[in-house]
């Protein structure tokens, strides 16, 4: 089973927040999963890490909830 991806706007929006590395930014998403206890993917620690910065991903996830609905029907 593979881990979902980071959505890239989202991973985008985290690097321009923060003005770090993109290194950095997946270790600050991999010690959000760690808090958790791995309970949480890759993508739902991004999307956490985001909320927690202020950064409006509500667009985003909209689109992506949306794609995922297509594949359904």
């Amino acid at each position: 089973m593979s881990l979902p991806r980071i959505n890239k706007e989202v991973f985008q929006a985290l690097l321009e927040k923060t003005g770090k590395s993109p290194r950095r930014v997946y270790q600050m998403i991999q010690k959000k999963r760690e808090e958790y206890d791995y309970t949480i993917s890759r993508e739902t620690a991004a999307n956490l890490l985001a909320a927690q910065m202020k950064i409006d991903i509500s667009k985003v996830q909209f689109k992506q909830d949306f794609k995922n609905r297509s594949k359904k029907w």
